[in-house]
């Protein structure tokens, strides 16, 4: 569908928008889906006829996962990862500032409180706190401040960054939800003592 928005519009004020149903063609799985885009026309010297037209995603249903997300993490953190997701074809500023709420749910989950006696206690004190306890994964969820707080203060967000920040998470969630660190540490603790019963230094 084009939009004119007025009636003397230029054509570089025509507003183009798609919207289709998908299906997938996998017959064990089926899955409608929709895809709704957004487009304009642009005068181009390159093109034959004189303009081409683009289009950007702006939303996809069912959302469609930019990470893989462990079985095993907890629901409230894998709801703002998601929305994460979603809101990624919107804003990039809006993903990234999805993903801030996602660390807060993480230090959540992790026992670190988000206040005390009622007041509110700020996303680098709580990381200071995580740090006392899980310093390596503290010092990784720094690093994902900048970035969160842009996305927060409505400023212009670096696709490849936020990229960077989703795929670091990726690797991150796999290693600290998975549960083999945690039975690692659990298998060390087991030799360790088995190894002192049985007198060896």
């Amino acid at each position: 569908m084009a939009v004119q928005r007025e009636d003397w519009s230029d054509i570089e004020m025509i507003e183009l928008r798609i919207s289709t149903r998908l299906k997938c063609s996998n017959p064990n799985c089926r899955e409608v889906g929709f895809l709704y885009c957004h487009g304009q026309v642009e005068y181009s010297f390159d093109d034959p006829e004189g303009y081409e037209t683009w289009f950007r995603i702006a939303a996809i249903k069912p959302t469609v996962s930019i990470i893989s997300l462990p079985e095993s993490l907890p629901p409230r953190i894998r709801k703002k990862l998601e929305e994460a997701f979603d809101a990624f074809w919107i804003g990039k500023g809006l993903s990234a500032n999805c993903l801030r709420s996602a660390i807060e749910e993480m230090l959540t989950h992790f026992g670190v409180p988000d206040n005390k006696d009622g007041k509110w206690i700020s996303l680098g004190n709580r990381l200071h706190q995580f740090a006392l306890v899980k310093k390596e994964d503290a010092e990784f969820l720094r690093l994902l401040r900048p970035i969160t707080n842009q996305g927060s203060h409505g400023d212009e967000v670096n696709l490849d960054t936020l990229l960077d920040v989703f795929e670091a998470l990726e690797i991150y969630l796999q290693r600290a939800f998975s549960g083999q660190e945690e039975r690692f540490e659990q298998l060390k603790q087991r030799i360790k003592d088995d190894n002192e019963r049985a007198g060896f230094q």
